[in-house]
């Protein structure tokens, strides 16, 4: 057990195969893919996943293979679902997404809501509001300034 092994074509067909079936229960227009997935200290540690970076030349290059995961799972998602939301991390790393993609802010300033936007996305700021963030008092005004014009 451990986090989705994306190198191993049947997590694929499974990927595939949930996207399809939650968009078929959930009429939803948009559906949360996440983004921020694994600490690559996981990935470090299966013999599969080290055996198919040196094959396809990103040995010890983790950040590409987060990249290729993230893509893999954005073109289904672009087959199975109408739209998408992702953490920032995505819209960072600089993944190509769907113009309609939603992209969720939940660790950086309301200054990286404005760079998205001006990208030409929406966003949603849960900086504030994100549980592993809170603490007692009045969060809000510790990442409300500078304040960006939209």
């Amino acid at each position: 057990y451990g986090p989705i092994d994306p190198t191993n074509e049947n997590n694929w067909v499974f990927m595939t195969n949930l996207l399809r079936e939650l968009a078929g229960v959930f009429p939803d227009q948009y559906i949360h893919l996440g983004g921020d997935e694994v600490s690559f200290s996981c990935w470090s540690t299966n013999p599969a996943i080290q055996k198919w970076m040196i094959e396809h030349n990103i040995s010890g290059r983790y950040d590409q293979l987060e990249q290729y995961y993230e893509t893999r799972l954005l073109a289904i998602a672009e087959n199975e679902t109408d739209s998408y939301i992702v953490w920032e991390e995505i819209f960072d790393n600089g993944l190509k997404v769907k113009p309609d993609t939603v992209i969720e802010v939940w660790k950086s300033s309301q200054a990286h809501l404005g760079n998205i936007t001006k990208a030409g996305f929406r966003g949603i700021f849960s900086t504030c509001w994100y549980l592993n963030y809170i603490s007692y008092g009045q969060d809000w005004i510790k990442v409300r300034a500078p304040t960006v014009q939209l």
